[in-house]
């Protein structure tokens, strides 16, 4: 017995379908389910309160981590323009990037600018794309390429910019796009950590800034 789940308004959370089952007590439901595609998702049941009380601190630290990222992220900007520093300036655009991602990724780009999905879609990819670029930016900064290695400059460089092409690519396919990226962020963090450290031990200054 008890009547079909329906979409719930209220209780409706960035990322889920949530739909409320309402029944008499002491009564069994049965619900059946149909999907139209193959999905990795999965059911899940919630007590109303328990809902409630998950969002409540879901959205705790999520606002938490934003807050203290756009915080740092004000000071290392206030920081680079004060005293030119390069480093700042290239942490605060990657802190800028990041804290961009991080709002895709919760969903609140979406809530703000009531986009649909297929956008939202595209936004979050940018955003990607944006924070990709900008490891490798940092990167010759910390690596210090443009005065010890003149072809390790030209080649991240090089690929910072080339990794903005996933911005019109995501125009065109969404899924090409994020894939492109992820392949090249994995080639900046992969790649690059490895010549931090070999930099850090050849005494290149600004890489040792970054090994304990």
């Amino acid at each position: 017995g008890g009547e079909d789940p329906l979409p719930s308004e209220v209780h409706a959370w960035r990322g889920f379908d949530v739909y409320a089952l309402t029944g008499e007590p002491q009564t069994s439901v049965a619900v059946a389910l149909h999907a139209a595609r193959d999905t990795d998702g999965g059911i899940y049941l919630w007590h109303e309160e328990a809902w409630s009380r998950f969002t409540e601190r879901l959205s705790l630290i999520q606002g938490g981590m934003l807050a203290v990222i756009a915080a740092f992220g004000v000071y290392m900007a206030s920081l680079g323009i004060l005293t030119r520093s390069a480093a700042a300036r290239a942490t605060a655009a990657l802190l800028g990037a990041g804290f961009l991602v991080l709002l895709g990724e919760f969903g609140y780009l979406a809530t703000i600018f009531s986009l649909p999905p297929w956008w939202d879609l595209v936004a979050r990819t940018i955003a990607l794309t944006l924070f990709a670029s900008s490891v490798f930016m940092l990167e010759r900064f910390f690596l210090d390429s443009e005065r010890h290695s003149a072809s390790l400059a030209r080649a991240t460089r090089m690929l910072g910019y080339a990794v903005l092409a996933g911005i019109p690519l995501a125009f065109i396919t969404v899924s090409g796009a994020a894939l492109f990226v992820r392949i090249l962020l994995a080639v900046a963090l992969l790649g690059g950590a490895p010549l931090v450290v070999m930099a850090a031990l050849r005494g290149v200054r600004p890489a040792q800034l970054l090994i304990p």
